[in-house]
């Protein structure tokens, strides 16, 4: 039975929806802090968090409250931000009429932060979810760039160049003990990987160019943080400094959601490294946290097949189903990478089977201890998490397949050292080693509800303060639920597993339907709509100005059609993202 289990969280994207994940967020510290607080229970610790857009917002804070535990400032800073400090009035331009080409003020996500991500100088009690003897906790976050250089790749007809616009910033926050000061207060630590704000230029260190300089990575993560939140067209493209062949180089970057909304692989391959680095941790005590902004599509197909070679569909209804699919792709892109994972260890599982059949009965038993050197040396690993490999592998199969772990308890002696050798082998030549298959939790709206935020493309949320309050609500709600069932968990035989511990707790209120909410009594909501139309206007008509002046070919009359064509294109896109789900 384990005594502890590590927790990856992944953040997805949402635009205003970002109150339902700060919510989620919010209740999750809270029940891993009484869970961790109950004498024998398994504790759970978050060590890695990875967030897109809206999330990597979530994720600083999160992290931030894990090192700041009871120093953090302000106490809730989930709720300040998300519910109450969002909201079009407060970032629209200060002076209404000012042209641009961004819907908000892009300075309005730097006050936002600057009242809610505050690094403590000192830590007197960090959260509970924070691992006491290795207080750290690795973050990313998604960036999307603006610019790149193209890469190279050799072919027989010469060099095939390509562009990559997916990016991602890494830091690390931790905690460093003050031992002989009382009541032993820690000083917080923060490190950049190869990202600095612009215009800094502390030097790196190490083979991940790492900076530690406290200010420099501090400030680099939170405008990390805010930078993948850069909703293109809504605000600002922000610009980062990232070290690349032995120099700082500024690059432009917008919302990281555009190319990596739900970078769960990344939580995976972060988490991978953080139990690969530890003699002591097994990938098997490892667990996910999902959240997401989206219920469980449960519909059927789009389109009804066909048996004719072509298919005559309407050309509104082919964007609509094209663009529908596209956006989908994205919320849910690191989804995609938890099935084939968990096909190759039921794979895995097939060959070790065969291996433990084959090697019944056979006299000698040969080892291959030479093979597993090579690839140990080829995969960088020390004897001793060879040796810690080993001696997990079979313990390790009875909660993957008890008949298996049966099967290969009886062989004997001479057979399971080569059995070991056979199994590792293959795990060190396929990258499997000590992996388990993943089963995240999810924190997700039920099936058949929505949001208070859904609408205008997940805008809404934005305009009243009440449909922000709701969805932080719904999300606490739903993180409960989450929760719940893991501690209602069992096994294969019904056995219950006891992961996790809810004693004491209470839920918070069931919360108010998204569709109960009536939009035409909500005077914030009316004012901000309003407010927000004017300014889509503005950016429209800067828009339609820009083409006229800008290329000279368009005439006055045809700049006055363009204009009215663009307001009439911005009120119909508002009209239509406001419909009620009714």
């Amino acid at each position: 039975m384990p005594t502890e289990h590590r927790l990856a969280i992944t953040i997805k994207g949402g635009v205003s929806l970002g109150a339902y994940e700060a919510g989620a967020l919010k209740q999750t510290l809270l029940l891993i802090a009484n869970n961790n607080s109950i004498p024998g229970s398994i504790k759970w610790y978050v060590d890695v968090i990875t967030g897109a857009s809206a999330g990597s917002m979530t994720a600083a804070m999160t992290g931030l409250a894990l090192i700041a535990g009871s120093s953090l400032n302000p106490p809730d800073p989930f709720y300040q931000a998300w519910v109450q400090g969002v909201s079009v009035s407060a970032m629209l331009p200060r002076a209404q009429g000012d042209q641009g080409y961004n819907l908000f003020d892009a300075t309005a996500l730097d006050r936002i932060a600057a009242s809610n991500i505050r690094l403590p100088l000192t830590v007197t009690q960090p959260h509970p979810a924070l691992k006491p003897s290795n207080p750290l906790v690795k973050l990313l976050f998604t960036l999307s760039r603006l610019q790149t250089d193209p890469t190279k790749v050799d072919t027989w007809a010469g060099d095939l160049q390509y562009k990559e616009f997916a990016d991602s910033a890494r830091f690390d926050l931790g905690l460093v003990t003050n031992r002989g000061a009382i009541p032993n207060p820690t000083n917080p630590t923060v490190a950049a990987y190869a990202v600095l704000t612009d215009g800094d230029t502390s030097a790196p260190s190490g083979v991940d160019n790492v900076v530690s300089d406290l200010s420099s990575a501090w400030n680099a993560l939170v405008s990390a943080a805010i930078t993948s939140g850069s909703f293109p067209i809504a605000f600002a493209p922000r610009c980062l400094r990232r070290w690349i062949n032995g120099g700082w180089i500024d690059v432009n970057y917008v919302d990281g959601g555009l190319y990596d909304n739900d970078p769960l692989g990344e939580a995976i391959n972060l988490a991978h490294d953080v139990d690969w680095s530890d003699d002591a941790l097994k990938d098997s005590d490892r667990r996910f946290l999902v959240v997401h902004t989206e219920p469980s599509d449960t519909s059927g197909r789009t389109l009804s097949a066909n048996t004719s070679a072509l298919l005559e569909v309407e050309v509104l209804d082919a964007i609509k189903t094209i663009l529908s699919g596209f956006v989908l792709e994205s919320q849910t892109s690191g989804l995609r990478g938890i099935q084939p994972i968990n096909d190759q260890v039921d794979q895995r599982l097939e060959v070790l089977r065969s291996i433990a059949t084959a090697l019944s009965g056979i006299q000698p038993a040969t080892r291959y201890t030479g093979a597993i050197e090579v690839l140990r040396v080829a995969r960088n690993l020390t004897p001793k998490q060879i040796s810690d490999f080993r001696g997990w592998l079979i313990p390790d199969l009875q909660f993957a397949d008890d008949l298996l772990f049966q099967q290969v308890s009886g062989l004997n002696a001479a057979e399971i050292e080569s059995f070991l050798d056979l199994a590792l082998l293959y795990d060190l030549s396929s990258n499997l080693v000590d992996k388990v298959k993943i089963k995240p939790i999810l924190v997700a709206p039920p099936s058949g509800s929505s949001l208070s935020g859904d609408p205008l493309y997940g805008f809404a949320g934005f305009f009243d303060v009440a449909l922000r309050a709701r969805d932080f609500q719904q999300g606490m709600w739903d993180a409960y639920q989450a929760w719940k069932q893991v501690s209602l968990a069992v096994d294969d035989r019904g056995r219950s597993i006891g992961d996790f511990d809810m004693t004491g707790t209470i839920p918070p209120p069931d919360p108010q339907s998204a569709k109960a909410i009536d939009l035409d009594s909500l005077t914030q909501y009316k004012d901000e709509l309003e407010d927000f139309r004017q300014r889509v206007k503005i950016v429209l008509d800067s828009l339609s100005t820009e083409l006229d002046s800008g290329t000279g070919l368009l005439s006055d009359a045809k700049a006055l059609v363009l204009k009215k064509l663009l307001e009439a294109g911005g009120d119909s896109a508002i009209d239509e993202g406001l419909k009620n789900s009714d």
